[in-house]
């Protein structure tokens, strides 16, 4: 009927101009909502000169976006991301070694029994560590994802790459899987933490083969702009029609800019892997796994797969899920044990920050810089290239991991920083202090340490000494018998003759870094 379809097609026109609006905040709400509704009028004023017209287009547009939209994801997927033919072998007699990094996300060293025996966590890794070089003080270059990672990625800290709280990782910059696909590697990366290592971070950079958002219907939804308002977030809390009731009464439209998706677990991102890696034929690859479980709210395993709230988190769910991890690591490269490849790969195991659990009176990441956030576990297996049994206790920076793959692989690229197979080996000139920081964070939920100003870190072989720009002020902590950090013995040091040499390191390293 005429009516019916016109005014159908001018509400559909109004939703959907109004949805495209939404993202536009410099457009009061009332504005967009009118120019859309002026938009759906004028749709249902077209169909209601031509009914019959409008109705065989929309029936016709419909049964070709059904058909046609799932190809064009796919296809769009594989353009962007990889190729749909498997890639061409590589004679394995001369290809150089496989990398595969694995990253533990907000994984603590002190949770892991490779680095603490006694704990049992990690059986599996504390095994491969074993087989290779196990760093007991590796500290990450940022307490928070994306600026450590790219820092893996690229030998660059945190305030050399560009990536921050609501920036990507600066095109242009050089990255592991740029300088191994240029050398003929197939490239490859799997990843969980939707946030803030999806391909909006700039982390995708040199990967031929990047899998990040599910490409499912649910996916679309969840990415929507109405889902990202703050009126879709109350009326989905909802706990009664009296809650209903009050969304709706006063209704916010602006959008609350978030990733909206389901965590792949560990399991899900072996497969995933597992899967492309059957496809290269014996070519040399770059895999990078990012591993979510071990960051909040701790979805442990399949049977145990629960969201956490802040209040019942605790160290008994968040070690259970870094032991689910290192039984899916187990099964990964029991699977490349099998396929005759695992020797041949040099296998890192890292984590991009670790995790606070009510020490210094704070829970979580990215807001502070004592040692339980930047001290991260990080082994290194390969058996033609690194020693097997070797326990480094000196300080150490994934900084260095892009400059360390670059010479195992026998690249003479120049990443900044020097290759962890001189600290290894026993040089000791190749060690230098572990440097942190953190931008002041944006719109924190909370009176931390990073809400009150831009912070820096020093590790030396017994000492860690922490700055706050927005405060001024200074802790220094013999981190080494002082586990937890308990001891600020920056407290009474009125002279200064324990912090001069701080900052003066400090000063200089922010001076000189490239």
């Amino acid at each position: 009927r005429r009516w019916i379809l016109a005014l159908s097609a001018g509400a559909l026109a109004t939703l959907g101009a109004f949805g495209i609006l939404l993202p536009f905040t410099q457009i009061a709400r009332a504005a967009s909502l009118l120019l859309a509704i002026g938009i759906g009028v004028q749709m249902a004023r077209l169909v209601l000169g031509q009914p019959a017209a409008w109705f065989r287009r929309s029936r016709r547009t419909v049964m070709a976006a059904v058909v046609l939209l799932p190809l064009v994801a796919l296809l769009q997927r594989q353009i962007l991301y990889g190729s749909i033919a498997a890639p061409r072998a590589t004679p394995s007699g001369n290809a150089p070694p496989s990398v595969l990094l694995i990253v533990l996300d907000a994984v603590r060293a002190r949770s892991v029994s490779a680095i603490r025996p006694e704990l049992g966590t990690t059986p599996e890794l504390a095994r491969r560590g074993a087989q290779g070089v196990v760093f007991e003080r590796a500290f990450s270059t940022a307490p928070w994802t994306l600026p450590s990672h790219a820092g893996m990625f690229t030998g660059l800290y945190p305030g050399e790459q560009g990536g921050d709280w609501f920036t990507p990782l600066e095109a242009g910059r050089l990255t592991l899987a740029e300088l191994l696909r240029d050398r003929g590697y197939a490239t490859g990366a799997f990843v969980a933490n939707l946030h803030y290592t999806a391909w909006d971070s700039g982390l995708a950079q040199g990967f031929d083969w990047f899998e990040d958002h599910p490409a499912d219907w649910m996916q679309v939804l969840r990415s929507s702009s109405y889902t990202q308002t703050e009126l879709f977030t109350s009326l989905l809390d909802a706990q009664s029609v009296g809650d209903v009731v009050r969304a709706l009464r006063r209704p916010n439209l602006w959008i609350i800019p978030q990733h909206i998706y389901d965590t792949s677990l560990a399991d899900e991102i072996g497969r995933k892997f597992l899967r492309w890696h059957d496809r290269l034929g014996g070519r040399p690859y770059f895999a990078f796994l990012n591993l979510m479980d071990g960051h909040l709210p701790f979805p442990a395993s399949p049977a145990r797969r629960r969201r956490y709230p802040p209040l019942e988190r605790g160290l008994a769910d968040y070690e259970a899920a870094i032991g689910f991890m290192d039984a899916q690591i187990a099964d990964v490269l029991t699977a490349l044990e099998r396929a005759g490849t695992l020797d041949r790969t040099i296998v890192i195991v890292t984590a991009d920050h670790g995790e606070l659990i009510d020490e210094h009176g704070l829970s979580g990441h990215a807001h502070n810089l004592y040692r339980n956030v930047l001290h991260v576990p990080l082994l290194v297996r390969y058996p033609d290239g690194v020693p097997a049994g070797v326990r480094v206790s000196a300080p150490g920076s994934l900084r260095y991991l892009a400059a360390t793959v670059a010479d195992l692989t026998g690249s003479d690229a120049a990443f900044p920083g020097s290759t962890l197979r001189r600290v290894w080996q026993g040089d000791t000139a190749a060690r230098s202090q572990a440097f942190t920081e953190v931008r002041k964070q944006p719109n924190p939920l909370g009176n931390y340490p990073a809400s009150r100003g831009n912070m820096q870190s020093l590790f030396d072989d017994s000492l860690h000494y922490i700055r706050n720009e927005g405060t001024g002020q200074e802790e220094l902590y013999a981190y080494v018998t002082d586990t937890l950090e308990s001891t600020n013995l920056a407290i009474g040091d009125r002279d200064g003759l324990r912090l001069r040499p701080w900052r003066d390191r400090l000063a200089r390293l922010l001076r000189d870094r490239r």
